[in-house]
Formats: structure tokens, sequence, C-alpha cells
């Protein structure tokens, strides 16, 4: 595994900042005036313009001989000064922040004694917690209100503190409520990344019990803004894996909807809100339902902050939906000439993109190739899912369809002599995982067919548009992709 290097991290993490966090930095340095100010400034700049990190380009840019000479101890010291500014940056435009801020004053004043003021700051940030649904902070601001009201002078005191014990008392029935949640869904997503599609009797009796929760019959059981993301979550997982994509897009929808109910969150929570967005149009590609693509794809271009990160996410979501777009459009043309500056990106951003979505990426792109009738570039991207080494490097059903593509590539490419023994392998590979299922098991028989006989391509096709037009089967991994090349080849 490739380790990283010092240079490799101080490049990542100045590539990371976007434009207000670059300009808070030199602020930060200026105001620290530390000795080599200036230097620090630049060499951040330096590194702020790279593509790739190249030592000999950014010393050929110093003038100063004692800078160069402890070069290493300075770009260690950039790497500290970089994180002490992101902090100092984030402590002061964070709702967190804000909140700790003001618990901290809350706590000076009433170790003065000054508990009238200590109150109005209380009420303050109560009201700041609630409008950002901080509930664990919130359940500090309920202890050290009802420290506070112990040490007043207030008439209705006994009211007051029975008021404070039922906000508690609610406050922890909506942790709960958002633990007992977060449990089943993930769960169910464990689930959903090992099998992407239920197709076994077992494994359907074993999700239908998880949904069985009483807490799962009604949306109104969530209790917080979160919960309620949480049990959309859930049931747009569910359907996927249930094979029911209208109803999967339909919650992400309602996803959407609580966004746009709580414009506060927006802000506070932007990743976990611009990838909403992303899986609202991925679900809508999956259902073949229509949706504003535009419309979604600016809200999520609007977000970025111009960071590597932020350029990162772009990429991953936008490039991927695009070409997914465009795959399950006929558009395999132009699907194609997104090939190159997706696998590009790949590289650039390889340490920002989880391997799940990476997978994904690299299937489309295997796929975009073989609809293109490119088998030898096909080939290899298929080779590169199957031989990925880590066990959550991909997706196990990407894996095993890339399994079953590089048969259909050994027969389409003449490679007869090697089709018998990959069958026999896929075969029993696929068996040992009770993962041989009827479209698995129709690929491997008919392929050595078709080297035996060029007829056999009819009765090949013929069962696959019978799987095919089973309502359940519409979005079955390979498949639809299978009979375009058959379609082809008749």
């Amino acid at each position: 595994m490739k380790t990283k290097q010092p240079s490799d991290e101080i490049f990542n993490l100045v590539k990371s900042f976007n434009k207000a966090e670059a300009g808070y930095f030199i602020q930060y340095i200026n105001r620290s005036r530390i000795k080599e100010g200036d230097e620090y400034i630049q060499l951040f700049k330096l590194i702020r313009g790279l593509e790739e990190y190249k030592e000999s380009e950014v010393k050929s840019s110093f003038k100063n001989p004692a800078f160069l000479k402890r070069f290493a101890y300075h770009k260690t010291n950039l790497s500290t000064l970089v994180v002490d500014s992101l902090v100092a940056y984030k402590s002061s435009t964070t709702v967190n922040s804000r909140l700790h801020r003001l618990i901290e004053a809350i706590d000076s004043l009433r170790e003065k004694q000054l508990y009238q003021q200590a109150l109005k700051l209380v009420v303050k940030a109560r009201a700041l917690a609630l409008h950002y649904e901080k509930l664990f902070l919130l359940l500090e601001i309920n202890n050290i209100h009802r420290i506070l009201l112990n040490n007043s002078t207030y008439v209705n005191l006994g009211k007051l503190i029975e008021e404070i014990y039922r906000e508690k008392r609610y406050l922890l029935k909506k942790i709960e409520n958002k633990d007992s949640l977060t449990y089943i869904k993930d769960k169910v997503q464990v689930m959903y990344i090992e099998l992407h599609t239920l197709k076994t009797s077992e494994k359907k009796e074993e999700l239908e019990k998880l949904m069985q929760e009483p807490l799962l019959s009604d949306e109104n059981n969530a209790l917080s803004f979160s919960a309620k993301l949480i049990f959309n979550h859930l049931y747009s997982t569910y359907h996927d894996l249930c094979g029911d994509y209208v109803k999967a897009f339909q919650y992400r929808k309602r996803i959407i909807e609580l966004w746009d109910m709580y414009p506060q969150m927006k802000t506070e929570y932007i990743i976990r809100y611009r990838s909403d967005l992303a899986n609202l149009l991925t679900k809508s590609i999956t259902a073949k339902t229509p949706l504003d693509f535009d419309d979604i794809i600016s809200r999520i271009e609007s977000i970025s902050g111009g960071s590597k990160g932020d350029n990162a996410v772009l990429f991953r979501e936008v490039y991927f939906l695009q070409q997914l777009y465009m795959l399950n459009n006929g558009q395999f043309e132009k699907a194609l000439e997104l090939n190159p500056k997706i696998e590009k990106g790949l590289k650039q951003y390889d340490n920002s993109i989880n391997p799940m979505r990476k997978s994904g990426f690299m299937y489309n792109i295997a796929i975009t190739y073989f609809l293109n009738e490119k088998y030898a570039e096909a080939m290899q991207s298929f080779n590169s899912i199957i031989t990925a080494n880590r066990k959550h490097e991909v997706r196990t059903d990407l894996r095993d369809m890339s399994g079953i593509f590089k048969i259909i590539l050994l027969y389409q490419t003449g490679k007869h002599d090697l089709v018998e023994y990959e069958v026999r392998n896929t075969r029993d590979r696929l068996k040992y995982g009770n993962k041989l299922y009827e479209l698995e098991q129709i690929v491997l028989e008919n392929i050595p067919l078709l080297i035996k006989s060029k007829n056999q391509k009819a009765v090949f096709l013929s069962k696959l548009e019978e799987l095919f037009s089973r309502p359940e089967n519409k979005n079955l991994l390979g498949l639809e992709e299978l009979i375009i090349w058959l379609k082809k080849k008749l």
C-alpha cells in the first residue's frame, strides 16, 4: 500500500482550504507576527497554486538561503500553523463554536456569582441551540440553567425547576429516538452495502423483521429534523433493497423537502445536504423518474467553496451522475467522452473519494467502454474491479458482475480457450457465496453454447428479455447492457 509522504500531507492540507479559509490564514499569520511570516505566506500560496506537489519547483521560488536550509522544518511548521488557523477560523463561524463560547461565558459569570447576567446568556444559548437542534448542547445548557436557577431569587422557582426537568426528559427522549432510528438505519445500510439488492428469501425475512419496529410506522414518530432525515433515508434504502426504486426515489425526494423546510440546516450541515441532493439525482436515474436534473446539479455546484475538497465533491457527485444519466438514456458516445476526464479525476482526488463510490465510477467507465465496443479498454477496467485486493475496496455486486462481463469479453474477443475455465471458476465462486442468481446462471449457461453455435444468440437474448420483462428486474445490474450487446450482434 502506498504510504503518504509528509509533502503529500502538507499539499493535501493546503489544497483543502477554500477561498475564505485561505484568506483567513494570511490574516492569522500577519496577526501572529511570526519571524518568517512572509515566507510562510509565500510557501502557502505556492503550494495552493500547484496541481501536484513538486518540491524543486517550490524551492526555486525562494531567495532566502536560511529558509531553504531548514526547509523540512518549515514545511512541518507551516502544517501546524495551517491547522491552528483553521481551528481559529472555524471557532468564529460554526454554531457549535458559538455555543461553546456562550457556555464558557456563562460559566465565567456564574463563578463570579453574576447569576442574572448568566441567565440572559442562557436564554440566548438555548434559542441558538434549539434553532439548530443541538440536542447534547441543549442538555448541557439545561443543566447550567438549573444550577443558575437554584442560585437565584425567583418567586416561582419550583415551577421553573419543574419546566427544566420536563425539558430535560424531552431532550433525552429525542436523543433516544434518534439513536433508535440510527441503529435500524445502520443495520439496513450494512445489508445494502453487502448485497445492494435482496435476492434470497432468508435476507428478505431478515430485513422485514427489522422494519417491524413500531417506531417506523410513521414519520411523525421521528421527533427531530435529524431523526426525520434518518427515517426517510432508512425507508429509501429499504425500498432499494426490495427493488422498488420508485418508492426509494419518493423517500429521497421527501428528504430534500425536509431540508427546504429547515433552511438553516443547509448551512450548518453542508456536506450532508449536498450528499442528499446527489442521492436524489441517483435515485431519479435508477427509478427513471422525471426530475429537474439541472436544478439539482446547480444546487450542488452552488455549495462549492472552491477548495480541493469541494472540487473533489463536485467531481464525485456531478461527473458520476452525468455519466450515469447518459448511460441510462442511451447516450453512449457522450458518456465515452467523459471517461478520460473521470479517469483523471479519480487520480487527482484519490484520497477524497469513498472506495464504494470509486468502484461505482470504475464500473460505469467499464460499461461505457463495453457499450462503445472498446473491448480492450473495457477488459482492463473490469479487471481493475475484479482484482481489487481489499475487502471493502469495491462493492461486491460490482465485482461479481465484472466477472460476468469478463467472460463476455473473452468470448467477444475470440479467447474461447479461456471461457470454459472462467465460467467454471465464476460458477464455483458465486455458488460458494450463495450469489449464483438467475441472470448469472443464464450467462454462464449460454456463453459456452455461443461458441458452438451462433444461432444460440437469439435463444440467449430471449431468456434475458424474459428476465427483464419482470418489474423487479428493471434495474438488475448488468442486464440491460447485456441485452443491448446481444441485439447489436444479431
